[in-house]
């Protein structure tokens, strides 16, 4: 009677601890490439463009039982390639232009880790994307200035392989961009943007605990 008694208070004990989550912390290092589609008519910003970057970035909040969800924040900074294709580029000779954007996303994130294989999926959510033009050339052929800033939305799907604190994964994320402004927080409706649209392949490694 007594060794059943204590292995039922030991079973108990075990499976309260067992459904405390843990915290879940993790940092990461990025690269990324992508493309920028413009997905409404715009006067001065109908441009399409090439994108790629690099990132770091940090998610945090619980794990239980292998689900993990909590929030997530990254920067990076990007250069954009863009030809110009309009009316006005073609009247004036002008071949394309580059920008590099300071971007910055916050949202949430969640997913699964499965117990028996070295693997992870997972998705996230962005409350706020915003870019921040911190190069923009060439004067005259650039429709965009430095300082001008976009806000939006976006979703992500990874996958990764873990391996016991480090993994390595791939994360499609796709943003939306309706708002512009300039830096100093006159971000409005973007009825002269339009709404623009990032599809962007990010390759990330870091570390968990």
């Amino acid at each position: 009677m007594k060794t059943l008694l204590f292995l039922l208070l030991t079973f108990l004990s075990f499976s309260s601890s067992a459904l405390i989550p843990l915290f879940h912390v993790e940092t990461y290092a990025a690269l990324d490439f992508g493309s920028y589609e413009q997905k409404e008519d715009s006067a001065r910003y109908n441009h399409d463009a090439w994108t790629y970057g690099a990132e770091v970035g940090a998610r945090l909040g619980l794990d239980l039982f292998g689900l993990k969800f909590g929030g997530v924040y990254s920067v990076g900074r990007h250069h954009f390639d863009s030809d110009r294709e309009d009316t006005q580029a073609t009247q004036n000779q002008i071949q394309g232009y580059n920008n590099d954007w300071q971007t910055s996303l916050t949202g949430v994130y969640g997913g699964f880790s499965f117990p028996v294989l070295p693997l992870r999926i997972w998705g996230e959510y962005y409350l706020k994307a915003r870019s921040k033009a911190v190069y923009a050339g060439p004067d005259g052929e650039n429709p965009y200035r430095k300082e001008e800033a976009t806000e939006g939305k976006g979703v992500a799907l990874g996958m990764a392989l873990e391996e016991e604190i480090i993994y390595l994964g791939l994360l499609f994320r796709r943003l939306n961009y309706k708002k512009f402004g300039v830096e100093s927080g006159n971000i409005s409706a973007g009825d002269e943007l339009g709404e623009k649209e990032v599809s962007m392949l990010s390759i990330q490694a870091g570390v968990f605990f």
